[in-house]
């Protein structure tokens, strides 16, 4: 039975499993917001949870048969799932309708003026920006972002009465092929997800079907700089617009500064003021602006929105501001490492601390050595374990491959602390006034983050 949005909505209830990722608790929302009984399981607390469980919806922090009510119509699942999960299997034994959370989504935004944010890199904040500059234009959008946002209240959805939505488009597990854009971003194409893609030109065929699901008459705004994402474009025929540093793009970053915390930068000659920093912000911000001009949005309207944009959690989030700052970031690819810490060095007064926390056994394997050279342009290094999430343990990869391509490459001196006690007494014994700690990774490391901030209560820097 095919699954449609007019039956979703007419479903006793809705379960999710896994309902505290990303993807996962910003669709829960929007079916509960639209009045659908929703309940749902994860193994773990975080914010998330924590949010949808105020708004009413019963989450359990386990995975049982009992926890699927006996009323439910619909299970949804996420590609991090395995299908021998015992609630994967008491959905299927029940008969009950089963869907990906991906293919939900597309259910959910393809009959809207769906404009859909790609890229290996810096879709959230990108999302996030062409749903606030909407916001600010009279739009009233649907929004699904992959984090959670300041002008949303701290959710990761919003239920808008406009013909527009705006999707974070996961290339994970090929999730964005359920999605019929009219308008599209690319802001990259770079090998992350090797448990996934056999490799570069796997990465980019898959690119390619997700382009051709676009709706007739849909339009590209893509990074210029990018030589594959250019080169993909202009094999798909469909209409473009680049953006990026290089003179021969559309839209043309120019004249970037830092300014303290903020920035400020040209596209094509105007002037825009930024409220969040760095260079590839300033890009993302463009790629924003593409979408705007394509919907009638003038630069003025465009500046005014833009800069009250003041960000996304853990997408460099200053979480502390004193003697010292620090920083809680989702940055878990070498090139995004290297883009956070980049900015910090441009706004540092002083040193800059990095607590990385390397996410996937797979991911550390294939790029340690970049991941090495991101992070020696920190002064000082701590390596976490690595964060498996979805993976068994390779034999022989540990954050210790990280730490030896750093001494030996780099001269670096690097900790990787048993306790997190001896975490907070080694940050606390380094650093001084105006350094900046960042804590970095896409697991658990905000809760190390978290623990630190309440260690510096009790000490003055």
């Amino acid at each position: 039975m095919s699954l449609t949005k007019e039956k979703i909505f007419q479903s006793n209830k809705i379960h999710f499993i896994g309902i505290g990722g990303a993807g996962m608790n910003a669709i829960a929302e929007y079916y509960l917001r639209h009045g659908v009984k929703i309940s749902g399981s994860d193994l773990t607390r975080n914010i998330s949870t924590g949010r949808l469980e105020k708004l009413g919806i019963e989450v359990n922090y386990n995975h049982s048969p009992e926890n699927i009510p006996l009323d439910t119509d619909v299970v949804v699942y996420t590609p991090a799932l395995s299908e021998s999960n015992v609630e994967f299997l008491e959905a299927k034994k029940r008969g009950l309708q089963i869907v990906k959370r991906a293919e939900l989504l597309g259910i959910t935004v393809n009959d809207k003026k769906l404009v859909a944010v790609a890229g290996t890199h810096g879709k959230t904040t990108t999302s996030a920006m062409i749903g606030k500059v909407l916001i600010d234009s009279g739009f009233d959008p649907t929004l699904f972002i992959g984090g959670n946002v300041e002008f949303m209240q701290g959710a990761s959805t919003r239920l808008g009465s406009g013909d527009f939505a705006v999707v974070e488009a996961d290339e994970y597990d090929r999730s964005f092929h359920y999605l019929k854009p009219d308008l599209i971003v690319i802001t990259s194409i770079e090998l992350d997800h090797s448990d996934i893609y056999s490799g570069q030109a796997n990465l980019e065929e898959s690119f390619e079907i997700f382009l051709s699901k676009s709706k007739t008459g849909a339009k590209v705004i893509y990074c210029g700089d990018d030589k594959v994402v250019s080169g993909l474009v202009k094999r798909s025929g469909i209409g473009a617009v680049s953006y990026g540093l290089t003179a021969d793009n559309f839209l043309v970053v120019s004249d970037y500064k830092s300014i303290g915390k903020s920035a400020e930068f040209k596209i094509n000659g105007d002037y825009v003021k930024l409220s969040v920093p760095g260079i590839h912000n300033a890009l993302n911000a463009t790629a924003s602006f593409g979408i705007a001009s394509e919907l009638g949005i003038t630069i003025e309207k465009y500046s005014e929105a833009i800069e009250r944009f003041s960000g996304v959690d853990r997408r460099l989030q200053l979480v502390y501001n004193n003697e010292i700052d620090v920083y809680d970031d989702y940055a878990h690819h070498p090139t995004e490492v290297k883009a956070s810490l980049n900015t910090l060095k441009e706004i540092s007064k002083g040193n800059v601390i990095t607590v990385f926390q390397p996410h996937l056994y797979s991911r550390t394997k294939d790029f340690h050595s970049e991941f090495a050279d991101a992070l020696a342009l920190s002064d000082s290094i701590v390596l976490l374990e690595i964060y498996p999430a979805r993976e068994e343990k390779i034999p022989g990869i540990e954050s210790s491959v990280i730490k030896t391509d750093l001494v030996e490459k780099y001269g670096k001196d690097v900790l990787i602390p048993k306790t997190v006690d001896e975490l907070n007494l080694y940050l606390s014994s380094i650093v001084h006034d105006g350094d900046i700690i960042v804590f970095m990774g896409a697991g658990n490391v905000t809760n190390y983050c978290s623990f630190f901030l309440n260690h510096l209560k009790g000490i003055k820097i």
